[in-house]
């Protein structure tokens, strides 16, 4: 049963079909059987949505239709919130990171791949031991 820790920017290449990553995203989440989504990536897809000035009931329909999809399971664990903070003390790394770092957290503390497609996210999962999907 293949499943991952999904970042915000799968998410949205999976959802704006005109995105440049669309069809590569579709596949690689297409692929999963389970989706796990910290809730800090609700966060940030409500701002991406409000971003680009989607309408509130178009964006809380997808996001309705996202957090009830069959495959998706929600995240919200006090021991990420603890990685989080150790590695940006350890790591040095700052709080423009914090949501990422969430997102990683979720990955390292379940066990569980990633897929996104953040070059930045990539390399700091690596660099904590996270295997990555390819997409």
């Amino acid at each position: 049963m293949p499943e991952a820790v999904i970042d915000t920017n799968a998410l949205i290449f999976y959802i704006v079909e005109d995105s440049r990553e669309h069809a590569r995203a579709v596949r690689a989440l297409n692929d999963l059987d389970r989706w796990f989504l910290p809730h800090v990536v609700i966060y940030e897809l409500a701002w991406f949505f409000r971003s680009i000035n989607l309408p509130r009931d178009r964006a809380v329909d997808i996001l309705s239709d996202l957090i009830n999809y069959r495959k998706v399971i929600l995240v919200c664990d006090d021991d990420v919130i603890k990685w989080v903070l150790r590695i940006m003390r350890n790591a040095g790394w700052g709080l423009g990171s914090f949501n990422d770092l969430v997102i990683l957290g979720t990955a390292y503390e379940l066990g569980k791949p990633l897929l996104t497609f953040d070059e930045e996210l990539r390399k700091r999962a690596r660099r904590v031991g996270v295997r990555v999907l390819e997409v």
